[in-house]
């Protein structure tokens, strides 16, 4: 069932710099550097950090992957209840970090647990720069390299983490008080760089970003991640991100 509601959401579009060569960049995280493969560094411009303001005046934290003509998709429950979304729209130019309020209409998919949010802003100019994600063609195989792209308030701009995929897409089963993804595949993922430097990291803010292979391709949304260990998610699988857009 689709739904549409209009919430208040800020971008963050200031991703931080990094060294870069030919097919590899050097990339800093917790003060470790390590090297990504360009095409996900260039993938990180697809990835925004957007704020959600709730009518009861709390800000939630979460992500988005830009699509083409100002669509953004990321999960749903981040916009469902019991969180009562309203929204207004304007852009807004702070210091270096550009803000952009989308709210235009969302239409969900509650049982995938994937929303897609439409900016009301035209010509905005940080919008035209947005790379549109490139759709994978296979799903990643256990043991592959992907790239979680986000940010959640622990670092500055959009960082690509890498992770290890550890199983197969399967069903989760349904949480006690919510039906929210019972339609969605997943597959699990571990980030070894998180884990090592879980004491200056925590994951909640990270729901919604885009997971990519070595290509920079979309394979994936970071749906959640593991209560007692922080550097491993439960990821929304290709087919079902591919399932949910075939109806828009």
């Amino acid at each position: 069932m689709l739904q549409s509601i209009s919430p208040n959401i800020r971008i963050n579009h200031n991703n931080a710099l990094s060294f870069s060569g030919k097919f590899q960049v050097l990339q800093s995280l917790f003060g470790e550097r390590f090297h990504i493969p360009r095409a996900v560094h260039d993938a990180r411009r697809c990835s925004k950090r957007i704020e959600v303001q709730l009518t009861s005046g709390e800000v939630e934290g979460g992500n988005v992957v830009y699509l083409e003509n100002g669509k953004f998709l990321g999960v749903n429950h981040y916009f469902e209840n019991p969180y009562e979304i309203f929204g207004v729209g304007k852009y807004v130019l702070k210091k270096d970090t550009y803000e952009l309020e989308l709210g235009k209409m969302i239409e969900s998919s509650h049982r995938l647990d994937l929303a897609i949010t439409e900016s009301h802003a035209k010509g905005v100019r940080d919008l035209s720069r947005s790379l549109p994600i490139k759709i994978a063609d296979r799903s990643p195989y256990i043991n592959d390299t992907v790239y979680i792209i986000g940010s959640n308030g622990h670092w500055e701009g959009q960082k690509a983490i890498p992770a290890t995929v550890l199983s197969k897409s399967r069903k989760l089963p349904p949480a006690i008080d919510s039906s929210a993804g019972t339609e969605a595949n997943y597959y699990e993922i571990k980030s070894a760089i998180l884990y090592k430097h879980r004491d200056k990291f925590s994951a909640p803010g990270l729901s919604g970003s885009p997971v990519v292979n070595k290509k920079g391709e979309l394979v994936g949304v970071a749906a959640d991640s593991y209560p007692n260990d922080w550097s491993k998610f439960n990821v929304i699988d290709l087919n079902t991100i591919k399932t949910f857009l075939s109806t828009h």
